[in-house]
């Protein structure tokens, strides 16, 4: 067998059903098995349970995490063993599916996945990511350690990162009652781990900063902290980096933003032999201070901070950066939840201390659309992104456009015309979009460019243009819309590609607007009642006009009426001649008169 899952529970079955169905692809899919431990459930959780597996076991409560998941441990028979809680959701298992179908979990001995704890705030919902390490292939030896926080103790290197996500629901706390009792409960917990153990592990003091903080006691939170700090020293212990992070974290949350500024410095200081090389968490630190520094208005200096911030975050995205710190620090800075919050900071920074060719740099190549998700936020990088182009990078524009994504593009181009509308001076807005509309092919750009700026002659012109070159297609549709409700449907006629039955289908949808129309042409010539005659058949070839409020017969008198307008203009047309005209004609029979009485000389 190659996987086993492992779960212990008690009175879950407000998630328990949700996360064992998000679960069951991999138990339909991969040679596993599921073992659920029960410590005293009152409600219908092992009913619940026992849906989805025949292996339930029942283990006495004795306020230790780590004695009830061995109790499931010992049973396993898989290679490989997967830790999972009852409140953990997974949206996709199709990575974790692949690694063992593939056979690629044999070059591993351990294996991660993104669990994402969802944390309930007075701004809304909020998350933080870590790359759980839960999935262990399997020794005689491996166990689950500590009372609290349990951890497997065989997460040993290669490790693989795979990037299914699991929401966690364990932080998301419905009212403060509810998130301090669970945090009192570790608390007592730690404390008793602290007293009794003989060798205290550094990643004790980390729970303890954790719980206290939780439970609103930040005077206690921070003590264990710098003691952690203390002990990792003396140590040389890796969880410094995560005390680290944690303690800049707290100052950056406070606003306290020169001692996070202080910390962040302090952590890139920190002994080689802890910190080598480059860590995952250099990526929370940079964007921690780049933060620290903007918010302080030290624009200039934040910029080296951003840029290593979006550097680092993208060798982390790519797998590229993979080190052991990762599966100690809860990632907040490093989320796709931050990043364009960062991003937009980071182009001001530039526009304000002059360096707008990093503005522009940035802005034409970091493909911010995987990223821009909140309206708010992409509203707010629109408009530096018309910052920066007015600033001579207007020719540029087509290219920041391609980094956003469909609502940031629409927001884009409706600010410039909004700007436009709102000054029609401002000649660089107008270029922005005519790079825009050249670049994307956008006929309806165009059209609204030149709307209300230059006359329709230039905008049949363009559109007759763009017609020949790329066919009819949607754009133009709307376009001919657009000029028909100006009723000149003998232009429309004129361009490329259109007949009288297309331009019935576009104009006259259907018998009110045929009416409109009809009524602007009766009495205006003789050419425009062809016209509208023409429609008005056209529109019935095509059953556009076919409601049983019009008989046929009434049809019949919407022609015949059209065509006695038609008549009597003509006869208006014969009848009403000039005074010039009359002289004319005098002129010319008195010469026909002359020709005849052979009186040349007189003429």
């Amino acid at each position: 067998m190659k996987l086993t899952i492992g779960m212990i529970v008690k009175n879950e079955e407000k998630w328990l059903n949700k996360c064992l169905t998000a679960i069951k692809p991999i138990l339909d899919n991969v040679d596993s098995e599921l073992i659920i431990t029960d410590t005293g459930s009152t409600d219908r959780t092992v009913e619940i349970a026992q849906k989805y597996t025949d292996k339930v076991l029942h283990f006495d409560w004795i306020n230790d995490f780590s004695a009830a998941r061995n109790y499931g441990l010992q049973k396993a028979h898989g290679e490989w063993f997967m830790m999972l809680d009852a409140d953990d959701i997974f949206r996709s298992c199709d990575n974790i599916i692949d690694f063992f179908n593939s056979g690629e979990y044999r070059n591993y001995n351990a294996a991660s996945y993104v669990s994402r704890n969802l944390v309930k705030t007075s701004d809304g919902d909020s998350y933080t990511d870590i790359l759980a390490p839960r999935m262990v292939k399997l020794y005689p030896h491996t166990r689950y350690e500590n009372s609290v926080h349990e951890s497997l103790n065989t997460f040993d290197p290669p490790y693989k990162n795979l990037q299914d996500i699991a929401d966690h629901y364990g932080y998301y706390y419905e009212t403060e009652d509810e998130k301090i009792k669970k945090f009192n409960r570790n608390i007592g917990l730690l404390l008793e781990r602290l007293e009794t153990e003989s060798e205290t592990t550094p990643m004790l003091y980390v729970q303890l900063y954790e719980a206290y903080l939780g439970a609103n006691n930040e005077e206690k939170a921070l003590y264990y902290l710098n003691q952690g700090i203390e002990l990792s020293r003396k140590l040389n212990s890796i969880v410094l980096i995560a005390l680290y992070f944690h303690k800049a974290s707290y100052y950056q949350t406070g606003k306290k933003y020169k001692d996070a500024i202080r910390i962040c410095d302090e952590y890139f200081l920190v002994d080689r032999q802890i910190r080598p090389y480059p860590l995952t968490t250099d990526g929370e630190i940079y964007g921690i201070k780049a933060e620290s520094l903007y918010s302080e208005q030290r624009y200039c200096d934040a910029i080296d901070s951003f840029k290593c911030y979006f550097e680092t975050y993208k060798d982390i995205k790519s797998g590229k950066l993979v080190t052991y710190d990762s599966y100690l620090v809860s990632g907040y800075m490093c989320s796709d939840l931050c990043v364009m919050p960062l991003y937009n900071e980071f182009i001001e920074c530039c526009i304000k201390s002059g360096k707008l060719n990093t503005a522009d740099s940035y802005l034409s190549t970091y493909p911010i659309y995987r990223y821009s998700y909140e309206s708010s936020r992409i509203s707010d990088l629109v408009k530096l992104i018309i910052q920066v182009s007015d600033n001579g990078f207007y020719g540029h524009i087509n290219k920041y456009y391609k980094q956003l994504n469909e609502l940031g593009r629409k927001m884009l181009s409706d600010e410039l015309f909004y700007r436009l509308d709102k000054d029609a001076e401002k000649n660089n807005i107008r270029k922005m979009l005519i790079a825009l509309s050249n670049e994307y092919k956008r006929i309806d750009m165009k059209y609204k460019i030149y709307d209300g700026y230059i006359n329709y002659d230039d905008v049949f012109e363009l559109i007759y243009d763009y017609s020949l070159q790329y066919g009819i297609n949607e754009d133009v549709d709307l376009i001919y819309i657009s000029l028909a409700r100006q009723y000149d449907f003998t232009r429309i006629l004129g361009l490329p590609g259109t007949d009288i039955k297309r331009c019935a289908l576009l104009c006259c949808r259907n018998i009110e607007n045929f009416f409109d129309i009809a009524e602007h042409y009766d009495g205006t010539s003789v050419r425009n009642i062809d016209l509208a005659i023409k429609f008005y058949e056209a529109c019935i070839s095509v059953k556009l006009i076919d409601n049983e409020s019009k008989s046929n017969d009434e049809k019949e008198d919407i022609i015949r009426g059209l065509f006695n307008v038609k008549k009597k203009l003509i006869a208006e047309e014969k009848s009403s001649i000039s005074e010039f005209e009359k002289l004319s004609i005098a002129v010319k029979n008195n010469i026909k008169r002359i020709i005849e009485c052979g009186n040349y000389k007189a003429a």
